[in-house]
């Protein structure tokens, strides 16, 4: 390469400016073919805004259809999310999705540094800049997810901020370990998986940590709106209506796998089960192969919670990101299959969907929108094959280590 060209590859300032102004067309152009606009304008910040509002007025939390964009959609997350979605309030709800889409911008940046704590500032301005492109960060911008924000959170607490600034490290670091996990499961349920992260390492102080702080963070919420909380846990938690149709398209789990084919209930439950039953032993041996490794074994487990969860929108699939980092000295090529399935084909957003049609789709169809599972059990078989590539984290104390 020529040395005018090595050195601007060099300087930061070329992926940052590229990827700035990669969203700015995203949000602004208007699309053709695949991306549709609605996808674009945030609908979901829209519903984080709107649940704040009935949050802090008293509202009906769970009761109100809120009004986003070109819709309006019913609040899922527990109590202490609306609340901690309370500071958009200051903002209109289109400045909202605004201020929202910029601080995913910050979030994704903060996760670059924890996935590469090593890398030159061009090396993860440079990964930070091709996750744009990849197909779950690029819908969790595009709906205005928080995705982003529940992995930093997840991560930060790992990695103990090794990677993020100075200040901030050293904040993170001063934290219990598991509270910021444990924070994360308050705002939305799912980072609970991670609780095996910390038995995986046996790592008691990081059990205790995550139940701090997702108790105290429910409390502080229950405190402050207790009839709705109440609400939360007896009835909507358990609600399966609110969370959307299993068969669609967009769903990439286990789930959606044995419900598309319409088994029928007992043997439709059954192959869930042992779908969920089989890629948990694969994950508890390759997470107990990496338990040595931070950023592996917490990458492990986050892939068991997409698979099982009954309901995992492509968007969520935001901890390939994790799989494309760890894997690659380990099997260069997943980390390229990673690279093409997020950002040449991701197959379930090209396949026909909506009102039924996934139900009518043909075996080919099917294992192509089942191509994250893939790479999730091809992760796991990497990991019990491969453990001991990359060092572990000296910053990520393994049980009950002082």
């Amino acid at each position: 390469m020529p040395a005018h060209l090595a050195a601007a590859f060099s300087r930061p300032v070329w992926p940052l400016a590229l990827g700035v102004a990669f969203m700015a067309g995203f949000f602004l152009l208007s699309p053709h073919g695949g991306l549709h606009l609605a996808v674009r304008q945030v609908i979901d910040t829209g519903v984080y805004w709107g649940g704040a509002r009935e949050f802090v007025t008293g509202g009906d939390l769970y009761g109100t259809s809120i009004a986003t964009v070109g819709t309006t959609l019913p609040f899922t997350y527990p109590p202490f999310a609306a609340l901690c979605f309370a500071p958009l309030l200051l903002l209109s709800q289109f400045f909202a999705g605004v201020a929202f889409t910029v601080a995913n911008l910050g979030w994704l940046w903060l996760i670059a540094r924890m996935l590469t704590p090593t890398a030159s500032t061009a090396t993860t301005a440079w990964l930070w800049c091709a996750a744009l492109l990849a197909d779950p960060v690029l819908n969790t911008f595009g709906y205005g997810q928080i995705n982003l924000v529940l992995m930093a959170l997840v991560l930060a607490d790992v990695t103990r901020g090794v990677g993020l600034p100075g200040w901030l490290a050293g904040a993170v670091s001063r934290l219990p370990r598991g509270v910021l996990i444990g924070v994360a499961a308050a705002i939305k349920l799912t980072p609970a998986i991670f609780v095996l992260f910390f038995l995986l390492r046996r790592d008691t102080r990081g059990i205790l940590g995550m139940l701090a702080g997702g108790a105290g963070a429910t409390l502080l919420a229950a405190v402050l709106r207790p009839a709705t909380s109440w609400e939360y846990f007896r009835h909507i938690l358990t609600d399966p209506n609110r969370i959307g149709d299993a068969g669609y398209a967009l769903n990439v789990s286990a789930r959606a796998l044995v419900v598309r084919p319409q088994l029928g209930g007992s043997a439709e439950f059954a192959a869930w089960a042992a779908l969920v039953g089989a890629t948990g032993v694969l994950c508890l041996l390759a997470g107990w192969r990496v338990r040595e490794d931070a950023l592996a074994c917490v990458t492990a487990v986050a892939l068991l919670g997409l698979v099982a969860s009954p309901v995992s929108w492509a968007h969520h699939w935001v901890w390939l990101l994790a799989v494309a980092v760890t894997c690659a000295r380990r099997a260069p090529w997943l980390s390229l299959w990673v690279a093409v399935a997020t950002i040449v084909a991701p197959i379930h957003a090209k396949l026909p969907r909506g009102e039924g049609v996934e139900y009518t789709w043909g075996l080919l169809a099917q294992l192509g929108a089942a191509q994250y599972l893939a790479i999730a059990v091809a992760t796991w078989l990497v990991f019990l094959t491969r453990p001991t590539v990359r060092a572990p984290l000296a910053s990520a104390p393994t049980g009950d280590v002082p």
